[in-house]
């Protein structure tokens, strides 16, 4: 879990206008990776579920971050209500504070994977494309290749 303080970066307004951003790059994070967001005070819950499409990247600019510092690319996958996981209920869990990137526990990790195997259902694969659909229609297509 990476922490977002909405005082400096309006991660709302990035995810509503891109499903894929560019963030500052964790320590170990790697491409593959699946991260959630926290956005810090006055929100305090996780709200976006995202998986790492690149990390280690060279910085051209993207967002508002120095360019000294490499960058990850970030996929929105979902978008959580701040009811389901609120500080309160991530301290029940295990995580006791959101400062900088740390890894979650497994019970937060089952919470996690619940909701949005919940929330969101795979309708079909076809042609090498997977077809996620939430209640209000089609949300996002994710391309994959055959191993």
């Amino acid at each position: 879990v990476i922490p977002a303080n909405p005082k400096v970066y309006d991660i709302d307004t990035e995810f509503a206008e891109n499903k894929i951003v560019y963030w500052p790059q964790k320590s170990t994070i790697q491409a593959g990776d699946i991260v959630a967001i926290y956005v810090t005070a006055p929100v305090q819950a996780i709200r976006y579920v995202c998986r790492v499409l690149g990390a280690n990247l060279e910085n051209r600019g993207e967002s508002d971050i120095p360019t000294e510092k490499k960058v990850m690319q970030v996929e929105l996958i979902a978008q959580l209500s701040d009811t389901v996981l609120p500080r309160e209920r991530m301290l029940d869990l295990g995580v006791k504070s959101v400062r900088g990137p740390r890894r979650l526990t497994k019970e937060l990790i089952d919470v996690l994977r619940s909701e949005v195997i919940n929330n969101y259902e795979i309708i079909r694969i076809m042609n090498k494309t997977l077809y996620i659909y939430k209640k209000s229609g089609i949300i996002r297509l994710l391309k994959f290749k055959e191993e």
